[in-house]
């Protein structure tokens, strides 16, 4: 997983982009779950749109993205991060590799 950028209030949503080894692709879809940590006073429905835990990478394709939507919440905050960390796979042959986790800024 890598972050790919970062969310603004108002403006562009962050990205995370997941990606399997080349040459790996699935011959079915793979779906891959994550978890959310907040590393600051970040919060989903507050301050991001609530994502929820997976990320799917389509059959034949190697890379899936997770896009982050920061709220526009009128209020003047610090910089506040999400990470996301890679917790699971569908399938046995598709195993979790380094980095399991990135983050992004809000």
């Amino acid at each position: 997983i890598s972050a790919v950028g970062n969310a603004t209030e108002g403006g562009f949503p962050g990205k995370f982009d997941v990606y399997l080894p080349s040459g790996s692709a699935p011959v079915q879809d793979l779906t891959l779950t994550y978890s959310i940590s907040n590393t600051s006073s970040a919060s989903a429905t507050l301050d991001f749109t609530a994502l929820p835990g997976t990320v799917v990478i389509p059959a034949g394709s190697t890379v899936a993205s997770i896009s982050v939507t920061a709220l526009d919440d009128n209020v003047l905050e610090s910089t506040e991060t999400v990470q996301i960390t890679l917790t699971g796979s569908s399938s046995p042959s598709h195993t979790i590799g380094a980095p399991a986790s990135a983050q992004i800024l809000l």
